[in-house]
């Protein structure tokens, strides 16, 4: 991933993160990475489960 999709993640509140120091360095905890990775399988999931997304990656063009 990209450090700019990252920071989109955490000034977005998607992603739980805290500031160290003054020089922009950013610590995410693991408990933290893996529920935002969960969270994503789950919209994922519900996604391909209301037809919204297919699941060879093909949007549903109905």
């Amino acid at each position: 991933m990209k450090s700019s999709l990252i920071r989109g993640l955490i000034s977005s509140g998607e992603l739980r993160a805290i500031q160290v120091g003054g020089r922009g360095l950013w610590r995410i905890g693991l408990q933290d990475l893996e529920d935002y990775i969960a969270a994503a399988y789950r919209r994922t999931a519900a996604h391909i489960a209301s037809g919204e997304l297919l699941d060879g990656g093909e949007q549903d063009s109905q």
